[in-house]
């Protein structure tokens, strides 16, 4: 992982987005870019390194559904992950698998569940956070380009602790 400025690595965002980031760049069609080994790829490689504001890209203009939020635009997801970023300055995020993955019925839409270790730092309060996540986005293609976008993103903590993030499960 890419040092950050402080004694943790990475600065990208929290808990969400990752499996999704792959698409950009693609050209491909919808069936192939619901290929859970694209994502698990991406997902180890780079996914929790971006900050919140390349990450956005990846969302549609209306998102359906982020954590408790139905009907949230671009510009309210955007705020909520830089938020996210200020209170926890200093993150690492690491991929342990995919959860549960499947395509829609109408095919143009798929679903991935992922769970991640995640340890986050504020020195100005001096409080860590760290444990074990799940999050699920739904990735579907929008705009006149029917680019594969995020629609819907939510997640919870499965357990906290330091120790767990030491292991892969709760």
């Amino acid at each position: 992982m890419p040092q950050s400025r402080s004694f943790f690595a990475t600065r990208s965002l929290g808990v969400f987005i990752a499996a999704a980031m792959m698409i950009v760049g693609f050209s491909v069609s919808a069936q192939a870019r619901c290929d859970e080994g694209e994502l698990e790829r991406f997902l180890r490689n780079r996914a929790f390194t971006l900050s919140a504001d390349r990450k956005i890209d990846l969302y549609a203009r209306k998102i359906i559904r982020y954590y408790g939020d139905r009907n949230r635009s671009r510009r309210q997801v955007l705020r909520a992950m830089r938020n996210w970023e200020d209170r926890w300055p200093d993150r690492i995020y690491k991929f342990i698998r995919i959860a549960d993955f499947a395509e829609t019925e109408e095919g143009d839409a798929c679903r991935v569940t992922f769970d991640y270790k995640f340890i986050a730092y504020d020195p100005n309060r001096d409080k860590t956070s760290a444990g074990i996540g799940r999050t699920t986005l739904i990735l579907a293609e929008t705009g006149n380009d029917y680019a594969m976008k995020i629609i819907a993103e939510y997640g919870k903590v499965r357990c906290r602790g330091l120790s767990k993030f030491a292991r892969s499960r709760c």
